[in-house]
């Protein structure tokens, strides 16, 4: 019986029972090479619909991060992203061992094989209607209380503009900035303070996702004025070596030519980011 049972379970598992001859074909998992992989220098703060911080965990982490992950995907690339302050000034330090370096200007001054433009960011001037101001041109901003974002002055050129104004203030915080444009102030005590009203100099992109944040904080109705003062300045990837460029702009192409890029923007909201009020 014993012996019965042995020819029926070796006739179920040939492999593991028959003897192996030299010829016997036999079946080998094929583990594909991995990709190379390349380090991407991208903003430590919090950059959203751009770079999303507190979904870094995810799946999704912002626009311009999936942009990147998928075009350099579709170029037989890994990307593994380095959230570093003050990336730029890291980028030529062999010590972050850095391939990329993302939202970067043409103009930055930096050397390197710089990608097709990645994104554009559209920075605008946002005050609330009953601030009685009427902003038309930098030179209107002279004097008054700005929020504004790190490095503002530099990028959007307003050296002379805020030159020894006490009331402009560079903040990383953008939520803050958006909360301070639409906290309800008291006009008497404003006024007691000879403190002006403010205005928020922001990316239109930056501002529409953190004003949909503070809906449960403030009230995010209440009527504002926007004026587009500084023209649309393209971002690009920057790289040390040529033909990662290449293959990024390649990716990048295929990615913005598939549906797929579409499906990124929907994700992301950006068709609907333009404000309107």
């Amino acid at each position: 019986m014993t012996r019965f049972f042995y020819i029926i379970l070796c006739g179920l598992l040939v492999v593991g029972c028959a003897p192996q001859s030299a010829d016997t074909a036999q079946t080998v998992d094929v583990i594909a090479p991995s990709k190379p992989v390349v380090r991407v220098a991208a903003p430590a703060t919090d950059m959203p619909p751009y770079f999303i911080a507190e979904a870094r965990d995810l799946p999704h982490a912002g626009l311009e991060h999936d942009m990147i992950a998928e075009a350099f995907d579709q170029a037989g690339y890994r990307v593994e992203f380095i959230y570093l302050r003050s990336r730029l000034k890291k980028f030529n330090k062999p010590v972050y061992q850095i391939d990329c370096v993302t939202t970067v200007a043409e103009d930055s001054g930096l050397k390197g094989a710089y990608s097709v433009p990645l994104v554009a960011y559209q920075d605008i001037a946002i005050y609330r209607n009953d601030s009685g101001l009427n902003i038309r041109n930098l030179d209107d901003l002279k004097g008054k209380s700005i929020e504004t974002f790190s490095n503002a002055r530099i990028h959007l050129g307003l050296e002379e503009v805020v030159k020894d104004n006490p009331y402009y203030h560079e903040h990383s915080s953008k939520a803050s900035q958006v909360l301070l444009l639409y906290r309800q102030h008291d006009p008497k005590k404003d006024e007691s303070l000879r403190k002006p009203p403010r205005i928020l100099l922001m990316d239109k992109n930056l501002f529409a996702y953190h004003r949909r944040k503070m809906a449960e904080m403030v009230d995010i109705y209440q009527p504002i004025t926007i004026n587009y003062l500084f023209p649309e300045k393209p971002y690009k990837l920057l790289c040390h070596q040529p033909e990662i460029r290449d293959a990024f702009d390649k990716g990048l192409a295929q990615l913005r030519d598939s549906k797929r890029y579409e499906a990124l923007q929907d994700h992301y909201r950006l068709p609907i980011f333009e404000v309107t009020d």
